[in-house]
Order: structure tokens, then sequence, then C-alpha cells
């Protein structure tokens, strides 16, 4: 190319440049656009703009705010539960601490299964699982069959409670269930069994009694000893 050739090209590379057209190689990338204004600047707080108010929190409920439990309640246990106070700093739960919970147990029994087992053995089994305080409670009910039941009920959800089975040295007759003068169910208990609980530290003892839809559920609840 001659000197006058280039002196052309770089003169009119110039007036395009003066015009506003860009010159590219071949295979250049284009030019990025510049970048759109912000259409909401207050949301994203750029300097020298006004941040949107933030939504205030709720304010927790008082009923949200009070422990579920008081620290010195009966059965409770020296602290409240670790998820809802461990922030609070107070004392947790201690499994050995007297008045905390030794044990829960839970069992659902049909009663057509007592059915079909008194007509196979008759009167003899109720001698054989009850003692004498439930065989005098379950022959004076009018349906045979669901008071022992409950009575079944109740003695497997106590050996749930207590952590082990009958096979763990314990009879059936070694724990009951009788009715208060108001209704209300309560455990009793023979001598050996009274001694076992004592020396594992078992204090008060709860049960509830439900049948629906021919099923019993019986619920023990077992606390350990007060000094």
């Amino acid at each position: 190319m001659t000197k006058s050739g280039r002196g052309k090209t770089r003169s009119a590379r110039a007036s395009g440049e003066r015009a506003g057209v860009l010159h590219r190689r071949p295979g250049a990338q284009p030019d990025r656009a510049p970048p759109h204004p912000d259409p909401l600047p207050h949301v994203r707080g750029e300097e020298g703009k006004k941040a949107a108010p933030k939504p205030e929190k709720k304010q927790a409920s008082a009923s949200r705010r009070l422990p579920l439990a008081s620290v010195e309640s009966p059965g409770i246990g020296p602290g409240p539960r670790p998820r809802a106070f461990a922030r609070q700093g107070l004392p947790l739960a201690n499994p050995e601490s007297p008045g905390s919970l030794h044990g829960i147990g839970v069992d659902v029994l049909r009663i057509e299964r007592m059915e079909q087992l008194l007509q196979r053995r008759g009167t003899r089994v109720l001698t054989r699982l009850l003692c004498a305080a439930e065989r005098r409670e379950v022959k004076a009910r009018t349906n045979t069959a669901r008071a022992l039941a409950m009575c079944w009920a109740a003695k497997e959800a106590f050996v749930k409670a207590l952590g082990c089975g009958f096979s763990a040295g314990i009879a059936w007759r070694d724990v009951g269930v009788v009715r208060e003068a108001n209704g209300r169910p309560t455990l009793i208990f023979s001598r050996s069994m009274k001694a076992r609980l004592k020396q594992e530290g078992v204090g008060a003892t709860h049960i509830s009694l439900s049948d629906d839809g021919g099923q019993v559920c019986a619920y023990v609840i077992l606390e350990r000893r007060r000094a």
C-alpha cells in the first residue's frame, strides 16, 4: 500500500470515529452496552439513596415468652425442656434427679383376644394372671373380657415404663390395677415389686385406661422418688 493509500485509510478512520462509528477487527467481540440505571435504587440501598424501611418484627406473644413448666413443679424435674429454654440459661432436667420421669409405657389390646382366651381357658386364666384384688373386681364386672383386657394392658404398660419385661423376674401378679371409690384406676404391687421399685428409685406411679372400638389402651407414667 502506498503512502497516499495509508493516509486515506487513517483519515477515513478518524472521520468515522468523529461520526460515532466503531470500527472492529474481523472476529472481535461487540462492545457491551452501558448498564441500565437501577430502577429500584432504594431497594438495593445504593450509596446516597435512602434504603427502604425494614418491616418491624412481630413481638412474641406473652404465652410464648412464658416457660411451659416451672422448675419447681412436682413431677417435671429440676429444669425445662432443652430446645425451648436452653438459651435462657436455665438448668436442664436430669433423669437421675428426684421428681423427674423414670419411664413411660403404653399398651393397646383388642378385647377379642381376651374373649378367645376365656373361651379356651375359662376362668382359670383369672387366677393365673390376676392378683386377688383384681380378680374380685373383674368378676364383679358385666363384661369380663373387657375388664381382663384392661388389666392385661395395664401390666404390659407398667413393665414397659419400668424398662424391662415379664421375663426379668416379674410375675403377672406382681402388678395390678384396681379402681378407687371415685372410679380412678390405680396400680397395686406385690411385696417383692415394692422392694424392686424402691431399689430402682421409683416413686409415684400414674395410670390411665381407655377403650373404644373393641380395643383398650393403658398408659403408665413412673416418677423418680423424691428425697
